[in-house]
């Protein structure tokens, strides 16, 4: 990739950082990434499932005001989380993926209640392009929130992140049915990447084509899943659940 600096900077705006709550509490656990897509109508949340139980009750986390706050957005009592596994493997918990429509509405009224200025746009960016298969002569990275230190007391989170660029499409795994990733440098280990599942694989104009799932450090490689068998879907209309869980 030319820039990797500019990369960085775009996937920022399109990676969504998800934080788990303790209970019902704001005070954050557990981190892992996402991003959102807009289809008609319908804004849904994409994430990488493993080990997540869906009832966890989950936020996003954002800037608000240019920067200068944060917000900690509660999700549960906006939308309900529904699950794929892709992996035909004897684990297949390992490999497969969430999503949930978010009631942008209600979330926008979250975001005013918390300091958001409507003047400024939402501070966090739905991605309107088309899911595509990735190709081989096109090179795909992404830099997404890897794990984080948590003072619970205080209820601050310090991010720490995993960037990789000039990531190589090269097949489909037939095993695990997820798209493959040859790397461009020496597979990192997997402490390196833990909590950056789900984050956004796309290419330097911002094109996503995939999830982070994991991967295979002897192999140097990782794996995505394969979305477009899930953008058809999510381009029908879909009545968004009754809250189950008050977000307050």
């Amino acid at each position: 990739m030319k820039n990797t600096e500019d990369f960085k900077g775009m996937m920022d705006l399109a990676t969504v950082r998800l934080y788990k709550g303790i209970d019902k509490s704001l005070t954050p656990d557990d981190a892992r990434n996402g991003f959102l897509v807009q289809r008609g109508k319908r804004t849904i949340v994409i994430t990488a499932a493993h080990e997540m139980e869906l009832d966890d009750h989950w936020f996003v986390d954002m800037n608000i005001n240019k920067g200068h706050s944060s917000v900690h957005a509660p999700l549960n009592g906006l939308m309900r989380w529904w699950r794929a596994d892709l992996s035909t493997d004897k684990d297949p918990e390992e490999l497969d993926i969430a999503w949930a429509d978010l009631d942008m509405s209600a979330f926008s009224k979250l975001l005013l209640a918390e300091g958001w200025d409507p003047k400024e746009p939402l501070p966090i960016y739905p991605y309107i392009g088309p899911i595509e298969t990735p190709k081989e002569d096109t090179l795909y990275g992404f830099h997404a929130l890897s794990k984080v230190d948590i003072d619970a007391n205080l209820r601050l989170v310090f991010p720490i992140f995993a960037t990789e660029v000039d990531l190589r499409y090269t097949h489909v795994d037939p095993i695990k049915d997820v798209y493959v990733f040859d790397m461009a440098r020496e597979h990192q280990g997997h402490p390196y990447y833990k909590g950056a599942s789900g984050c956004p694989i796309a290419n330097e104009e911002g094109q996503i084509v995939s999830i982070l799932l994991g991967g295979n450090s002897e192999e140097n490689i990782l794996w995505g899943a394969k979305l477009t068998d899930y953008d058809r879907m999510w381009d029908t209309e879909f009545k968004v659940p009754e809250p189950s869980v008050d977000p307050k």
